[in-house]
């Protein structure tokens, strides 16, 4: 008997370990999977980075979903929302999954693509070479290794670090959202070529305002051919010329060659132009060539190329994140909505459970029917709550919402820089899928954390779901997108006689409404401003040095808005924290918009909030003459002593002093006047000095005039670098508050 048992008990274990052996066979993918990243893995916080994850299927067809994952110490954290995919018997596809660089600046030792079906995961595919970076990046992309080396010792501002990173030609991305994570993309000998998706996300990246060194010389040939049409010289032809004086000027060190091949179209060694929000630096000769290649004084060179062409555009892109919560917030601010009325719901269910209650269970006790309370009671609240969600819900919304906040950046030959966010309102929840129109990119985990996997889910279509999602509950989406069917604001606006003066005219798809003009940081109002039509402007240019809409910031501060004020508000944003400059901007918003996403199979009302900003340049008047306003063109801190707090409109200064450049030369412009009012009451409580170049000294500034640099006295204080500096002295213990100072400059435009 015990015989029996045992052969009985050995044949159990041999099946199901044979079962178990099978499944697991089953569940094992028989596919050959690699990950691929852009940029060789580069990636910064605060941008979206894309696994590229190609499959080649060697069995039956199969439909599952990846994830981006980390995997430390035995707990699993969940990076990317999931992603359905498809893929039949012998087929190769790459699927894209996105992911917030939020969420992979913690776990990037760990990271994997996770392979599930049912749930259940499958395969756990591990990605290396992941290289997180909180350093401003310099990708460099050349035949030569060594190309732009020297940039890596330049540091244009203290306590900033420069990273150069080596980037094959392969791996620069095909859309310009996902080249984000380079500040600088430094171009020398292209030896692989570009594709043309490449190229153009190139140009896109720099419209949005990405910065592009380009090396002339004989490297020039092979970057005209891929960006030649965004470039400023058309032909890679060639000269032996005298570039040393331009070199030694901002080095202070003398080259060691006097002449080297140059561009031969190109007048000046280093020439920087605007394109859109970017910056093109044009070298016209070959930076890998010998012997100033390797040139030790290569390092203060570089150093003051960045200071005086890079530095601001820079400074300016490091601040962007990925998606605007302010978009977001405003979303939320649905026309048509009425939020639940939580104190009158509270009020409903205390009157229930301390009067209703008591006094039913008391009414049927005196009737002799107390055993009756135990169904009434119960009963009635359920009918109350079915009451509440049934009537209540209409009381919210009567019909699914679907409302749009999106902020277009008009860029440059109508094209325009678009994001957006979007929330849905679905009355009764559940299920419901959202299409995305072609050319926007959805941004993932947009609030930088990662969507709960049961209530979204993306596809290999561009589209996603929202699933399970509880009644009244108000999901969110973030797109990005460039377009060129929006059109632009013309406009022709200068400086005479102390007035701003000329037209605008609305060329946009939108009727705009409250446009304003911003000229540094003073704010003109023009009203509404239909399409196709225009309006003149004539108002006086006024000396402000904290901008209106700070003061606004600060009366409102605690007080709830409303979504036009909201608006008005997200106008402003062009208003960067502790911005250097704040350019000439045309500003107004309008209750049409633009379609990102749509729901399907639903019928939705659809709101829109859309605000419509361009930059321009204030043309030279009739005379020649061009004026840049007060706060126009930038400064930066220099060196500081003591305590200070930078905060917004300024610094806070106590027991030291902060210095200031100030660009007052800037590119195309014969400087005639300068003028730095600093004789303001803001300024009086501080010691003022200004730096003499010529005789290396610090000159004090008198409180009760401004200074006014004209002649050949400016030159005695304008740096190589085409700035003055000033120092702000506060020795005492107190806190006292120091706007930034702003100036005007004068001048002729050089005719090229």
């Amino acid at each position: 008997m015990m015989y029996r048992l045992l052969m009985i008990g050995l044949l159990l274990c041999f099946f199901l370990q044979g079962g178990l052996t099978a499944e697991a066979e089953n569940n094992k993918l028989n596919m050959a999977i690699s990950v691929d990243v852009p940029l060789d893995g580069i990636y910064k916080n605060g941008k979206m980075v894309r696994f590229y994850v190609t499959m080649k299927n060697q069995d039956q067809p199969f439909t599952g979903e990846m994830v981006v994952q980390s995997v430390e110490m035995g707990h699993t954290q969940i990076l990317s929302q999931p992603k359905q995919f498809q893929i039949e018997t012998d087929e190769q596809k790459t699927v894209e999954i996105d992911v917030h660089s939020d969420q992979l600046m913690n776990a990037w030792r760990h990271v994997g693509i996770s392979i599930l079906q049912g749930g259940e995961e499958l395969e756990w595919i591990p990605v290396t070479g992941l290289q997180p970076q909180h350093e401003w990046v310099i990708g460099v992309i050349s035949r030569d290794s060594n190309a732009f080396h020297f940039l890596s010792m330049a540091h244009p501002e203290q306590g900033r670090n420069l990273t150069i990173k080596q980037i094959k030609p392969s791996s620069l991305p095909k859309e310009s959202i996902l080249m984000n994570h380079l500040d600088v993309l430094a171009i020398g000998d292209l030896a692989e070529g570009l594709e043309k998706e490449q190229s153009e996300a190139i140009k896109e990246w720099v419209l949005s305002g990405g910065v592009l060194v380009v090396s002339g010389g004989r490297s020039y040939e092979s970057t005209v051919k891929y960006l030649g049409d965004i470039l400023p010289y058309s032909s890679e032809e060639t000269q032996t010329r005298k570039i040393s004086q331009d070199i030694e000027m901002l080095s202070e060190m003398k080259p060691p060659v006097d002449q080297v091949s140059v561009l031969k179209e190109a007048t000046e060694t280093f020439h920087a132009v605007s394109f859109g929000k970017g910056t093109i630096l044009t070298v016209a000769y070959d930076v890998t060539e010998e012997p100033i290649a390797s040139w030790q004084g290569n390092k203060a060179l570089w150093q003051q190329v960045m200071k005086r062409w890079l530095l601001d555009s820079v400074t300016r892109k490091d601040m962007r994140a990925i998606s605007d919560y302010g978009l977001m917030e405003l979303s939320y601010m649905t026309p048509g909505v009425t939020p639940p009325h939580f104190p009158l719901i509270s009020s409903i269910w205390i009157v229930y459970i301390l009067i209703v209650t008591p006094g039913l269970f008391l009414l049927l006790k005196r009737r002799g029917k107390r055993e009756w309370a135990w169904f009434l009671i119960p009963s009635l609240s359920i009918f109350l709550t079915a009451g509440i969600y049934g009537l209540g819900k209409y009381m919210v919304a009567k019909d699914d919402v679907v409302h749009t906040v999106s902020a277009i950046d008009i860029l440059h030959d109508q094209q325009a820089e678009v994001n957006s966010a979007t929330s849905f309102l679905m009355i009764d929840g559940g299920t419901f899928t959202v299409e995305q129109v072609e050319g926007a990119t959805l941004i993932p985990n947009h609030r930088g954390r990662t969507e709960s996997t049961e209530s979204v889910i993306t596809f290999e279509n561009g589209s996603f779901q929202f699933r399970k999602i509880p009644y009244l509950s108000m999901k969110e989406a973030y797109a990005h997108s460039l377009r060129k069917d929006v059109g632009y604001i013309e406009n022709k606006l200068y400086i005479d006689e102390e007035r701003v003066k000329g037209k605008v005219r609305n060329l946009t798809v939108f009727d705009l409404k409250n446009v304003l003009v911003t000229v540094g940081m003073q704010e003109i109002h023009l009203g509404d401003l239909p399409r196709g039509k225009d309006i003149e402007v004539d108002v006086s240019l006024k000396r402000v040095y904290v901008p209106d809409s700070i003061l606004l910031d600060r009366e409102e501060e605690g007080r709830v808005l409303n979504r036009h004020e909201r608006m008005e508000r997200l106008q402003r944003s062009h208003y960067e924290y502790n911005a250097t400059s704040i350019p000439v901007t045309i500003t107004g918003w309008s209750e049409e918009g633009i379609e990102v996403f749509n729901v399907v199979d639903r019928e939705e009302k659809k709101y829109y909030s859309t605000i419509v900003r361009q930059n321009t340049t204030l043309i030279a008047s009739s005379n020649g003459k061009q004026i840049y306003p007060y706060g126009t063109l930038p400064l930066r801190i220099g060196e500081t002593k003591g305590n200070w707090e930078g905060v917004q409109g300024g610094y806070y200064v106590s027991n030291g002093f902060l210095n200031f450049a100030l660009k007052v030369q800037p590119n195309g412009l014969m400087v005639d006047r300068i003028e730095v009012p600093l004789n303001e009451t803001p300024y009086k409580p501080f010691e003022k000095k200004i730096y003499n170049v010529k005789k290396d000294r610090w000159d004090t500034v008198e409180s009760n005039q401004p200074i006014i640099l004209t002649g050949t006295e400016k030159e005695e204080y304008i740096t190589p670098q085409g700035e003055i500096v000033l120092r702000f002295y506060q020795e005492s213990e107190e806190r006292v508050f120091l706007p930034q100072p702003f100036f005007l400059v004068e001048g002729q435009v050089i005719k090229p």
